[in-house]
């Protein structure tokens, strides 16, 4: 085993972020920063040094960069969080954000420098390591392996997607991609996205043995792998995966820690099965069990969108009933119940199929469930109906504001009775701008569900809180993590030398024009009745700490890893903090 051990970098001694209320102070702690990885001299500079492994950053005449954006796929074994880190994922996702699609023209639009950011698309991208942070000794390990299919199955990766744990094997769910990281086309077929191929592999989390991985090249994005406890006491690691062009399955992993990925049988992808397809429905994206009336377990997932390709939005789905053992492909491949898609509730038949599902918990007798919105795809779905529409400031700013009124919901269901959803919404509107694509003109109408909001506005207030991102159940209470993209937007739009007018600019002047606050949000509910209590607002006192990507538990211990779109400075880089609960 060939392993180097790099000391974690912590937090400034003490430093915490605390809320109370009740009987009960919340007091987070940061107890890792992405490490420096990276010697950086400028723009594309080739003495720009990468090297995960070194403790010499920063060298002379360069500045310290953090290239760990946010850890994404994340799990546990033990006191040890194992994950991967998104690298650089702000100056990635620009085409998401508003930036015209790359080409040979307009690689200047993705180059730029700030305080906080280096962003240039010309450079390659950085390759990313697997990660062991231990949180009972404070040290962080890039996890190694002397088989040379480790070195043969790390390359090409870009992203490490999600991350799960049976026994003493670790997943780590990876995507697959291309060089230059770049969208081209109109993005309906599989050829024109992001990421190429999903791949997965396992390391034996006590001996360090790495041991094998598959590749599922017809697929291209996964979400979560859950393990999911069953009726008759086993366990099931499941993992949602899809592709742009509309196929969308369940996958159960069937192999052993002595076989991973046992050989295929059929058309199925060596160590694992699809137990239900849900082509045509959007990602499996999160995914929790429940018992239904009759105590029956069932399993309930949020879906994304696979707008443009399939024009449905994701929404809140369940199963039939599963086996006392789980589901399996050998009892037949199953399908998902629609509980509620986002397009039967939004006014707007234009956008209302671009809406995705976001984070999911049960809680009590409900599933609480957010949602997703991207603002260019309101743009490019009215683009796709009217060219004209969004060609001008004064329409792009329309299309920002129709974004903002969408941003991350919240709703919570009782769906004991399947066929008898209730539904609620707690945070969103009553009423929405809708678009004449025809005319131009802009109405408000009332959400097609006839609900209102019982606890306040969507993005809890703020348009640029567009995800509910990830929620998790921890003594007894649910706590709510977003995304705000606020502090990149500022950041970009206050430094990049273009001087052109896109759809981030409209964004911008909106943000500004409605107010925001920097920093990912995160709430707790205490109960089903009271407000939920606000952590923070500003990213745990951090505003480059854009968003809550996980919530995680470490042998009884809660702990949240952040997003971040600043990949210089001392506060760039993911992190993650540490949950204290005192009872007063």
């Amino acid at each position: 085993m060939n392993t180097r051990i790099l000391r974690a970098l912590l937090a400034v001694s003490g430093s915490f972020a605390a809320c109370s209320a009740g009987a009960s102070t919340y007091r987070w702690t940061q107890v890792l920063q992405s490490p420096v990885d990276e010697s950086y001299f400028g723009p594309n500079d080739p003495r720009n040094h990468y090297d995960p492994m070194s403790n010499a950053h920063p060298m002379w005449g360069s500045i310290a960069r953090r290239n760990g954006g946010y850890a994404w796929g994340v799990t546990t074994h033990g006191d040890e969080i194992w994950y991967g880190a998104f690298m650089n994922g702000w100056c990635l996702w620009l085409q998401f954000a508003g930036v015209p699609p790359q080409t040979a023209d307009n690689t200047h639009l993705y180059n730029y420098v700030s305080e906080k950011n280096a962003c240039d698309i010309r450079e390659p991208n950085r390759p990313l390591v697997i990660q062991v942070f231990n949180t009972k000794t404070g040290t962080l390990e890039v996890y190694q392996s002397t088989d040379a299919r480790f070195a043969r199955d790390m390359k090409g990766i870009i992203a490490i997607r999600a991350a799960g744990t049976v026994g003493g094997t670790v997943f780590i769910t990876a995507l697959l991609g291309r060089e230059s990281f770049v969208a081209a086309g109109d993005l309906k077929g599989d050829d024109s996205y992001f990421f190429s191929g999903v791949r997965v592999l396992a390391v034996d989390a006590v001996t360090r043995k790495y041991l094998g991985s598959v590749t599922m090249s017809d697929l291209n994005e996964a979400r979560k792998m859950n393990v999911i406890g069953h009726a008759d006491g086993s366990e099931g690691l499941y993992l949602g995966a899809s592709s742009r062009s509309g196929k969308s399955y369940l996958l159960r992993w069937t192999g052993s820690a002595a076989n991973p990925f046992p050989a295929r049988s059929g058309n199925e992808y060596p160590g694992f099965e699809v137990v239900i397809d849900n082509t045509g429905h959007g990602l499996i994206g999160e995914l929790t069990a429940i018992s239904d009336a009759s105590g029956r377990q069932r399993l309930v997932a949020s879906t994304w969108s696979s707008w443009p390709s399939v024009n449905k939005a994701g929404g809140l789905y369940m199963s039939t009933p599963m086996p006392a053992g789980g589901f399996r492909k050998a009892s037949g491949t199953r399908t998902l119940q629609a509980i509620m898609t986002l397009d039967q509730y939004d006014p707007d038949a234009v956008i209302g199929p671009t809406w995705g599902g976001g984070s999911l918990s049960a809680f009590g007798k409900y599933v609480y469930w957010g949602t997703m919105t991207i603002g260019t795809a309101s743009a490019g779905a009215y683009a796709a109906v009217n060219r004209t529409v969004g060609t001008t400031p004064a329409s792009r700013d329309g299309i920002a504001r129709a974004s903002f009124a969408r941003a991350a919901h919240l709703f919570r269901a009782d769906i004991s009775d399947p066929d008898k959803p209730r539904i609620e919404l707690l945070f969103g509107n009553e009423y929405y701008p809708v678009l004449d694509a025809q005319s131009g003109e802009w109405t408000y109408k009332r959400n097609l569900l006839g609900l209102k909001p019982l606890l306040g506005k969507a993005g809890f207030g703020y348009g640029t809180n567009n995800y509910t991102w990830e929620s998790k159940v921890f003594e007894g209470r649910l706590f709510v993590g977003t995304m705000d993209y606020s502090g990149g937007l500022v950041d970009y739009v206050e430094h990049s030398k273009d001087g052109g007018d896109y759809q981030i600019h409209a964004n911008y002047r909106i943000a500004k024009e409605q107010g925001f606050i920097p920093g990912g949000d995160m709430l707790v509910f205490e109960n089903h009745v009271d407000q939920p209590i606000v952590i923070t607002r500003s990213g745990l006192g951090n505003e480059d700490n854009n968003g809550f990507r996980n919530f995680v538990v470490a042998n009884g211990t809660l702990y949240a890893g952040t997003s971040s779109e600043a990949n210089i400075g001392p506060t760039a880089g993911y992190s993650f903090h540490r949950l204290e609960i005192r009872e007063r």
